[in-house]
């Protein structure tokens, strides 16, 4: 029998393996000790829409800003040959580290298209982009964590630990 978070995390890496499928260029092989890996928190790179939320401008990085010209002219400059982005799923935590479903994209951050040609972009330059997939760490809005918090009949509840303090 299969469970969940195993069919979702399998999902998800198909899905990854699938764009890389979908790129105009051949695949990138280099010696890992040959990479330079530059790590980006999406969140705190470059703007492409000058998005708000409300009445406020936030400048969060995104999809867009990643793709754009100068920001890959800039990696390119650096000779950086890896792009390591920090999670990238839905997350209530600004940083990404507490995600939702690992099958999704952050909105914030953009659509599959914009991810997609980000990608296509970067492989176009010889920059390979991998994604920091956190497999420990879920939220407490997390479909795992709502169903096992203060249910033991629950199936995800042999997969979380919880204290008695009647907090969350």
């Amino acid at each position: 029998m299969s469970r969940p978070h195993t069919t979702t995390i399998a999902a998800t890496l198909a899905s990854l393996t699938a764009v890389a499928a979908f790129a105009d260029v051949p695949p990138i092989v280099r010696a890992p000790q040959d990479e330079v890996i530059y790590q980006i928190m999406p969140i705190a790179w470059r703007d492409s829409n000058l998005d708000t939320t409300g009445s406020v401008q936030t400048r969060f990085g995104d999809f867009g800003g990643l793709a754009a010209t100068e920001s890959l002219d800039y990696l390119q400059y650096l000779g950086v040959t890896m792009v390591y982005l920090q999670p990238i799923f839905p997350s209530p935590a600004y940083h990404g580290y507490q995600h939702g479903p690992a099958d999704q994209l952050n909105p914030r951050f953009g659509t599959e298209p914009e991810f997609l040609a980000f990608v296509n972009a970067a492989h176009a330059r010889g920059i390979k982009v991998i994604l920091d997939f956190v497999a420990y760490g879920i939220s407490h809005t997390s479909p795992y964590y709502a169903s096992a918090y203060n249910n033991p009949s629950s199936m995800y509840d042999r997969w979380l630990a919880f204290t008695n303090t009647g907090t969350r």
